[in-house]
């Protein structure tokens, strides 16, 4: 069995991010974890110039590359990794769960623990996390959390994407560069997140999921992407409005805040909609039962 605090941290940063590496070490500071983290330099674009058949943007290639070149890096550790991207943000709990997780053999059982996916805009999909979530989060007649039971879900049924923060079990360090590095010589036609998941659901590597979430992205950072800048990125903000929403130390305020500016409820002259979106969180219930 591993040692308690048996794992070693990376977060991944571009040179030319200055920005994001000050916000990310103010994080590692905050939570004393700025000797457990060291930065790793992100590769800008294609430097190993693998080929890209399918036009794969520079930011999706550099994310590829970069993780790929941290497990090569890693490749003889006897530890467990930790790696995460520059935007991550901490619960005060995080440690103490990710040693939790390899402490008691939890992460023994996967290839890659996540400790944060995110959450598509989907009825079935938020169904499953609200039952979890209301499992595992008591609250005391304040609203305020009391208690959190921690699981690790098994999200190979579920759709998810992400890379911002993993633990990769110190046996399957090898595992993983290998698929990566054959994903990358043959040009693969995904991103990485894409590419692990697509071998999850092959049953190839075995994932799981911390729940709730220990860890989530700055939703402020949410239209300065590094990976794929996009000034109208709408879309992607409710997906990560979703999974900040059962991150263990959630702002709900800010999130309804978002919500409100970004994906306001229909107005009350659409009356259809108005009654579909009633119908949709009705869905959410245990009232619910599709045949």
């Amino acid at each position: 069995m591993s040692a308690p605090a048996d794992y070693s941290g990376f977060f991944i940063n571009l040179d030319r991010s200055s920005e994001r590496r000050t916000e990310i070490e103010a994080e590692l500071a905050r939570h004393g974890l700025t000797g457990r983290y060291t930065r790793f330099a992100a590769a800008e674009g294609n430097p190993l110039g693998f080929p890209n058949p399918h036009n794969l943007s520079p930011g999706v290639m550099g994310c590829f590359t970069s993780h790929y070149q941290l497990l090569k890096q890693n490749l003889d550790s006897d530890k467990h990794l930790h790696v995460i991207e520059d935007d991550v943000v901490f619960a005060a709990c995080t440690e103490r769960v990710v040693r939790w997780a390899i402490s008691t053999g939890v992460l023994d059982a996967c290839d890659i623990l996540y400790t944060d996916v995110t959450v598509p805009l989907r009825n079935e999909v938020y169904k499953m996390y609200k039952a979890s979530y209301d499992k595992a989060v008591k609250r005391d007649a304040e609203g305020k959390i009391a208690s959190v039971a921690f699981e690790i879900l098994d999200i190979r049924n579920r759709p998810y994407a992400a890379t911002s923060s993993f633990l990769v079990n110190r046996k399957s360090i090898r595992k993983l560069h290998d698929i990566f590095e054959g994903e990358l010589t043959r040009g693969t036609g995904n991103p990485i997140d894409l590419v692990i998941r697509d071998r999850n659901h092959r049953g190839e590597l075995k994932i799981g999921c911390i729940f709730p979430f220990v860890t989530s992205i700055r939703l402020n950072k949410n239209f300065s992407s590094t990976i794929d800048f996009n000034p109208d990125r709408e879309p992607e903000l409710a997906v990560d409005i979703a999974r900040a929403m059962f991150f263990v130390e959630s702002d709900w305020a800010a999130c309804q805040d978002y919500l409100d500016r970004y994906a306001p409820l229909p107005p009350p002259e659409d009356k259809l909609a108005q009654m579909l979106t009633h119908l949709l969180s009705h869905s959410l219930t245990d009232k619910y039962r599709f045949f």
